[in-house]
C-alpha cells in the first residue's frame, strides 16, 4: 500500500493534468471559433458568449460543490458532480444549434459550467 504522501502527490498531479488538458481545450478552441460559427450557422459573437457563459459559471460551481463537499464529504459530492455533468453534456451534444445566444442551449451551458466548476480548486 502506498503512503499517504505518495497518494496526495498522485492526486495533485492528476488534478493538475486534468486542469491543464481542460485549459488546452479552450485555448485550441480560440483558433477555430470562425470554423465553429460557420458550422453552426451563427456568428463568432454567439459562440464566444456561449463559451464565456460556461467559463463564468465554473466559479459558481466550484463554490457550490465545495460547500457541499465540506458538509457531506468528497466522495458523494464527486458522484453528484458526475451525475450533474452528464445531463447537460449529453443534451448539448444532441442540440442542433448549441451556440445560439437566445436558445434553450444557453441554460444547458449554464448547468454545464456549474458542474464543470466542481472539479476546479477553490
Amino acid at each position: 500500500m502506498q503512503s499517504s504522501a505518495t497518494q496526495q502527490r498522485h492526486v495533485v498531479a492528476a488534478a493538475y493534468l486534468g486542469w491543464t488538458l481542460d485549459a488546452f481545450d479552450f485555448f485550441i478552441m480560440v483558433f477555430v471559433l470562425s470554423d465553429i460559427a460557420k458550422e453552426f450557422g451563427t456568428d463568432i459573437t454567439a459562440v464566444t458568449w456561449a463559451i464565456t457563459l460556461t467559463l463564468a459559471m465554473r466559479a459558481v460551481g466550484a463554490w457550490i460543490f465545495g460547500r457541499v463537499a465540506d458538509r457531506f464529504g468528497r466522495r458523494p459530492t464527486l458522484m453528484a458532480r458526475r451525475a450533474a455533468l452528464l445531463d447537460p453534456r449529453v443534451r448539448l451534444r444532441l442540440c442542433p444549434e448549441p451556440y445560439r445566444v437566445h436558445h434553450p442551449a444557453r441554460a444547458l451551458r449554464h448547468r454545464d459550467g456549474r458542474a464543470s466548476g466542481a472539479s476546479a480548486p477553490r
